[in-house]
């Protein structure tokens, strides 16, 4: 065999097997992030966190970014005053604890993994709870606003 057929051979098995780590990863945060939602009482309905690379060039190299420690709980980040809010706010406190708990399930896994396996620029990983009690999880574009 020549090392041109053994190269594409061996980037195909690369590809597969990258491919199927990705598939395992995401199964795997799914499966972290699920006893949060579970410890909810059924008040959690939705998590958001992002991952991003910057685009400008400050000094420091631009490397990927996995953001777990400020997600968005229910559509909120944890900021906002307790007073008027549709139903889904859990108030400032229990966003914050969620939030906690969120980054504490999820940041066992590094940048890189997160990279990797959803291949981006700019993401947001979106958790939901079915109504069977399952977590879903979609992507969605993200963009950091710079």
């Amino acid at each position: 065999m020549s090392k041109v057929a053994e190269y594409q051979e061996f980037r195909k098995v690369a590809d597969e097997a990258i491919k199927k780590a990705g598939l395992i990863f995401k199964d795997a945060i799914v499966e972290a992030i699920k006893p949060v939602f579970d410890q909810s009482y059924g008040r959690l309905k939705e998590v958001r966190v992002h991952g991003y690379t910057p685009s400008f060039n400050d000094g420091d190299p631009c490397t990927f970014r996995m953001n777990v420690d400020d997600c968005k709980v229910n559509g909120f980040d944890g900021y906002e005053d307790d007073e008027d809010h549709d139903d889904g706010y859990l108030g400032r406190h229990d966003t914050q604890i969620v939030q906690e708990d969120v980054s504490a399930s999820l940041s066992i896994f590094d940048d890189d993994d997160w990279e990797s396996a959803f291949n981006s620029y700019g993401f947001e990983v979106v958790f939901t709870k079915n109504d069977d009690g399952s977590i879903s999880l979609t992507e969605e574009d993200y963009d950091c606003g710079y």
